[in-house]
């Protein structure tokens, strides 16, 4: 007696058009794979950030990660969870990745973490203010004195140049809709 087929497991198809309409309501979603941290304040949010880093972007990417920015090596005791959930296992004391364990997880305090993040943004909202008060002096300079004037100030005054840097902060609604996806 032949044996019935099995029927195929169909997984749900989404259409494009879906996809896009996520992404456009919550364009940073789903970047950065969330990792929950095992510890929370009162509020039930995670007391540590996590960051994956990757030791080749150059030789001393790690130690400049540790040295120079503040982050710590993440151990399981950190996570909620196993560590291969994550694609992560414990090597030297260390949650790593990769063939030769080139991304490794690191870890900060979250207090820290907004702490740098809002340093960032006022001296980056400093910027931009200083930038536009070039602008209204330059301004003021032609409307009072002239166009040579204002061109000798506008040259005189230094370009003042804005860089910046962002980092995904994952909270609990962005961690939602990111395992919705």
């Amino acid at each position: 007696m032949a044996r019935p087929k099995a029927t195929p497991h169909v997984t749900a198809v989404v259409a494009r058009k879906d996809i896009i309409s996520k992404r456009l309501a919550n364009p940073f979603a789903g970047g950065s794979l969330e990792i929950p941290c095992k510890l929370k304040d009162r509020q039930h949010k995670s007391v540590l950030t996590f960051r994956i880093v990757n030791g080749e972007i150059a030789p001393d990417h790690t130690w400049r990660t540790i040295s120079v920015k503040g982050w710590e090596f993440a151990t399981p005791e950190d996570i909620d969870g196993n560590p291969s959930d994550y694609g992560f296992e414990l090597r030297d004391g260390r949650l790593v990745r990769g063939i030769r364990g080139q991304e490794v997880l690191m870890k900060m305090a979250a207090a820290d973490y907004r702490a740098i993040q809002g340093a960032k943004d006022a001296r980056n909202s400093a910027a931009v203010e200083a930038r536009a008060t070039k602008q209204a002096i330059v301004a003021a300079a032609s409307t009072e004195l002239g166009d040579e004037p204002a061109d000798f100030l506008h040259r005189a005054i230094k370009h003042i140049e804005i860089t910046d840097s962002r980092e995904r902060v994952p909270d609990a609604k962005d961690y939602v809709s990111a395992t919705e996806e």
